[in-house]
C-alpha cells in the first residue's frame, strides 16, 4: 500500500457532513486536495465539501468522512459525478490522503506532469491541472520561494557577520534586522496581491487556451467513459 501525502483524522460522527467542514480544512491543511491550491491563494473562488464518491449514486455514504474531501469549486465542478466504475477499470482521480504525490506526479517549471496513466495523467487531464490560472500560481509560488531563500541567507549571513562588531551599536543591528523583517512582510504581501490579480484576470479574460483545454478534456473524458 503506498504512503499518503496527507493523515486523516477521525472526528466524532456528526449529523450532516457539512459540519465537518472544519475538520476537513484541516486535514487537507487548507488547500485543494486535487489542484494543492491554497484558500489564501483563491480569495473570492469558493472551496467545497466533496463527496468523492458522488451522492447521486452513493447517498448511503453522503455522511460518511472518509468520503469527503476538502476541494476547490473549479475542481469539485470538473470533477462532477466522475467515480471508479463509471469510467474504464483502474481510472481513479488522485487523493492525497490515499496516495503518494510522488508517486504519481512530478512538476517541471510550472507544468505538472503526470509519471501514472489511471491516476496521474487522468487526473490531471480531467481536472485541467496544467491550466493558465494554475501554471500563473506555480509561477508566483517559485518566485517566492527563490526570494524567500535569498532574504533568508542574506539575513543570516548578515547576522553573522554582525554579530558583536566592534565599535557598533548594537541597538543599530536590532533596529536594521527588524526593517529586513518588515520588507519581507511587505513583499509577501505584495505576491499575494499578485496572485489576486493574475487569477482574477483569468476567470475574466476570453482565454483561447482555456477554450481549448476544455475542448480537449471533453474529448478525453469521452474515449475514458464506458
Amino acid at each position: 500500500m503506498q504512503n499518503s501525502s496527507i493523515t486523516r483524522s477521525r472526528p466524532i460522527s456528526k449529523k450532516k457532513y457539512t459540519d465537518y467542514k472544519q475538520d476537513l480544512r484541516k486535514d487537507f491543511l487548507f488547500s485543494c486536495a486535487y489542484c494543492s491550491t491554497a484558500e489564501r491563494d483563491l480569495h473570492a473562488k469558493r472551496f467545497e465539501i466533496d463527496h468523492f464518491l458522488p451522492q447521486k449514486f452513493f447517498p448511503i455514504l453522503s455522511n460518511q468522512y472518509l468520503n469527503l474531501v476538502w476541494s476547490c469549486e473549479e475542481c469539485n465542478n470538473l470533477k462532477s459525478d466522475y467515480y471508479p466504475g463509471k469510467i474504464k477499470k483502474g481510472y481513479v482521480f488522485f487523493r492525497p490522503d490515499r496516495y503518494n504525490f510522488e508517486d504519481h506526479f512530478e512538476i517541471t517549471g510550472n507544468t505538472i506532469i503526470g509519471k501514472t496513466e489511471k491516476i496521474g495523467n487522468f487526473t490531471i487531464k480531467m481536472l485541467n491541472l496544467n491550466s493558465k490560472r494554475l501554471k500563473t500560481l506555480r509561477d508566483i509560488k517559485n518566485f517566492q520561494t527563490d526570494l524567500d531563500h535569498k532574504l533568508e541567507f542574506g539575513i543570516f549571513s548578515l547576522a553573522k557577520k554582525l554579530r558583536n562588531p566592534d565599535g557598533l551599536d548594537k541597538g543599530y543591528i536590532f533596529n536594521f534586522l527588524q526593517r529586513l523583517k518588515e520588507l519581507k512582510n511587505n513583499y509577501e504581501l505584495a505576491i499575494k496581491e499578485l496572485a489576486y490579480d493574475e487569477c482574477s484576470a483569468y476567470e475574466l479574460d476570453e482565454d483561447p487556451e482555456k477554450l481549448e483545454s476544455a475542448k480537449e478534456r471533453r474529448e478525453y473524458a469521452s474515449n475514458i467513459l464506458q
